[in-house]
């Protein structure tokens, strides 16, 4: 079966294509200015390199969140939309678990890092074991001492991937490393390899069904709020 993945929750929009468990092309691309204009274009360029035709594909796997607002929109309204024309399966990861599959090795703890705005990050804490990635800490907003508390609390050694820019190893705690520059960003391939280990749990009978998960309101719908005088639940 050929898996086209797709990732655009972050500040890269990144596109493979596998067939079965191999991966035979993947893109990524930093954009500037957003994704809407560049996403259908990469995916066109992946199918025409690979020559794979539409009516080929078996499954969309995309990363659902959390992360950008309008970067999961964009690539959850357009794997739905490719996924509703060829009449093929959609499957949704979540955003940080796809992350954590760039570093499948036992003995550590994943801990992805997407950031949340306002000094916060999305974080949640993985571990990879006997083949299969286990959540050990659930998805959360915390601030960067809270992530590195959490990481730290753990016994084995904690490397953290995603938006880890703005860290340093040197201030670090012991025991918490910043994974390799290469493995730091969002992967497509690692999107598709947790779409294929979930298997029927990622898959969506109607792809309109497939939501994006937020974990928290935008900064827009807050503003709005505290405009129009409401209180948030937290308040």
């Amino acid at each position: 079966m050929w898996l086209l993945a797709m990732d655009t929750a972050g500040k890269v929009c990144t596109t493979a294509l596998l067939k079965d468990e191999t991966v035979v092309a993947e893109e990524t691309v930093h954009r500037l200015l957003g994704q809407a204009e560049g996403l259908l274009p990469q995916i066109e360029q992946l199918l025409q390199n690979c020559q794979v035709k539409k009516e080929e594909i078996g499954a969309v796997a995309v990363s659902r969140g959390p992360g950008s607002f309008t970067g999961l929109r964009i690539g959850l309204s357009t794997a739905q939309a490719l996924a509703w024309a060829w009449g093929c399966k959609l499957l949704g990861v979540g955003t940080l678990e796809a992350l954590a599959y760039n570093l499948p090795v036992e003995g550590l703890i994943l801990s992805p890092l997407m950031d949340a705005q306002k000094g916060n990050y999305y974080q949640a804490l993985y571990r990879f074991k006997e083949g299969n990635m286990e959540e050990i800490v659930p998805v959360a907003v915390v601030s960067k001492e809270e992530a590195l508390a959490r990481a730290a609390a753990c016994a084995e050694p904690a490397y953290l991937l995603g938006e880890v820019q703005k860290l340093r190893q040197e201030e670090l705690p012991a025991g918490i490393f910043l994974a390799p520059p290469a493995l730091q960003q969002p992967k497509a391939v690692s999107v598709a390899y947790a779409a294929l280990a979930l298997g029927e749990k990622a898959a969506v009978d109607d792809p309109a069904l497939l939501q994006p998960c937020y974990i928290r309101r935008s900064e827009a719908e807050e503003l709005w709020e505290r405009r129009q005088g409401i209180k948030s639940g937290n308040e």
